[in-house]
This record gives structure tokens, C-alpha cells and sequence, in this order.
């Protein structure tokens, strides 16, 4: 009888909810996004987090397309890949694509109202080495990934929670990775969410920090927040808009900006 209410209250959340970012899709459900997003910094951290100024104008420009697709009930392939404009005042356009993602996300179990899964993650080259676009090496990545769904003021919301390692052959840096994220919808065809992001090398680069790198130097740590507004079209799609600012890091850009597209839930 529990189990039965636990599964009557869990199938109504995802009836109510606009949408979460839940890690596992049920079978042969998919979701697709295309978004474009800009980056725009004039300073970063150094090695001891002091800000600087970077004295090169950095702007980046990039078209991200995202998909999960529900294999079983209990197991969700997702990719993602990103074409980026990149334009720095010192050092000119640099266009291309950045290193892909290609992963498996399982259903573990569910404990006291979360729902916990795993996902394991390969970084897959795009192509040879480019400043501040990619690293263009291989890597891994394994996450833990929590989920809770709640009901306030009889609208449902979400919290979520990632730990995760990603690791590269000695070069760049490994990193620990952490995000948490906090979902409401205020109606049903408009949800509000912020969240928060850790990319914590552990500084294992073969490669030295050589002066003022704006993303993707070696050896950096980041700490970013982000916040998003998702708007119901259809039955099916959304428009998200959303902004993200850098708050903390270590030899790496500071700054922020927006992003915006559009997201399809079948």
C-alpha cells in the first residue's frame, strides 16, 4: 500500500511539474534543446583568486544542442555539443566546435522521497587543441545525482544535487564537480529555478598556468551561478531564457552573461 501511494504521488509530480531536471527519463521519452548563450568577461582570477584585469575584451558566442533519450524505464543515453564564435580583442575570431559529451544515466534506487541515480560520461574530442574552445583530449566523467520532488503552497517544485569526477590522461587537470539546482512552477505554464555550479580542478595538469587564460585554462577552479525561466508553448515545448554569473574561480574568466532557446519534451 505504501509503495502504491509513493507511486501515485511520484506519477502525479510528473504530471504537474512543467519540467525538472530529472537525470532518468522514463522509456522512449525524449528531450530536446537548442539554445544559444554569450559570454562576455574583461578580467579574471589568477592562481591565488585575485581579480585582474585581463586587458583583452572576451566575448563568446555559442549554439549548444542537448538530448536524452529514455531507453528503458530505468536507463537514459544523453549527448550534447556546442559550436562556439569566440572573439578576444588581443588575439582575434576563434570558431569551432568544443569537445562533445556522450553518456549513460541509471536509475539506482529510491530512499525517504529521493530518487537517486548515476550517470557515467565520456568527453569525446572534437578535434586537436584550441585555446579557450577545447581541450581536444579524451576524458571521463562519473556522477551521483539526487533528486526530490516537493509541493509548496499546492504548486510543485524540485531540488537536485551532483557530485561527480572527471578525468583526463594528465592533461588538463582532473576536476571534482558538483552542481545543485532548485526548481517552482508558479503556474502551470511557467517555471522559475536557480542553481549553482563547482568545477574544482584538482590542479593534476601536466600543463602550467602562463598568464591570464579567460576558459578552459589547464588548471582552473570555477564557481558559477545561474538562473532560468521556463515558459510552456504547447503541450510538448518550452522557451527557456536564463542568466549566469561567475562568482569565484582560480585562473580563469570572470563575468557572466544569458542564454535563451528552445526545448522539446516528448
Amino acid at each position: 500500500m505504501r509503495l502504491l501511494k509513493l507511486y501515485m504521488l511520484l506519477l502525479l509530480f510528473h504530471q504537474m511539474t512543467l519540467y525538472s531536471e530529472s537525470f532518468v527519463k522514463e522509456k522512449c521519452e525524449f528531450v530536446g534543446s537548442v539554445e544559444y548563450l554569450v559570454y562576455k568577461t574583461h578580467h579574471f582570477w589568477n592562481s591565488k583568486g585575485k581579480k585582474l584585469p585581463s586587458f583583452n575584451d572576451f566575448d563568446v558566442q555559442s549554439g549548444i544542442l542537448f538530448l536524452k533519450y529514455g531507453v528503458t524505464d530505468a536507463d537514459t543515453v544523453v549527448a550534447r555539443g556546442a559550436y562556439n564564435c569566440i572573439c578576444e580583442s588581443m588575439n582575434g575570431k576563434t570558431i569551432g566546435f568544443e569537445d562533445s559529451e556522450l553518456g549513460w544515466r541509471h536509475a539506482l534506487l529510491g530512499w525517504k522521497g529521493w530518487d537517486f541515480s548515476a550517470q557515467l560520461l565520456a568527453i569525446i574530442p572534437s578535434g586537436r587543441e584550441r585555446d579557450s574552445l577545447r581541450y581536444g583530449r579524451f576524458g571521463t566523467e562519473v556522477d551521483l545525482h539526487g533528486q526530490k520532488y516537493f509541493c509548496f503552497n499546492q504548486n510543485p517544485g524540485w531540488f537536485e544535487v551532483l557530485v561527480g569526477y572527471r578525468a583526463y590522461s594528465g592533461f588538463p587537470s582532473d576536476q571534482i564537480r558538483a552542481n545543485t539546482r532548485l526548481g517552482y512552477d508558479l503556474c502551470p505554464w511557467f517555471q522559475l529555478s536557480a542553481g549553482a555550479q563547482l568545477e574544482y580542478g584538482v590542479f593534476s595538469g601536466t600543463k602550467s598556468f602562463s598568464g591570464p587564460s579567460i576558459l578552459l585554462e589547464p588548471n582552473y577552479r570555477l564557481l558559477k551561478i545561474d538562473y532560468e525561466a521556463l515558459i510552456r508553448l504547447t503541450s510538448i515545448s518550452y522557451i527557456r531564457l536564463g542568466g549566469f554569473q561567475h562568482v569565484w574561480g582560480r585562473n580563469v574568466g570572470t563575468g557572466g552573461g544569458w542564454y535563451g532557446g528552445l526545448l522539446i519534451d516528448l
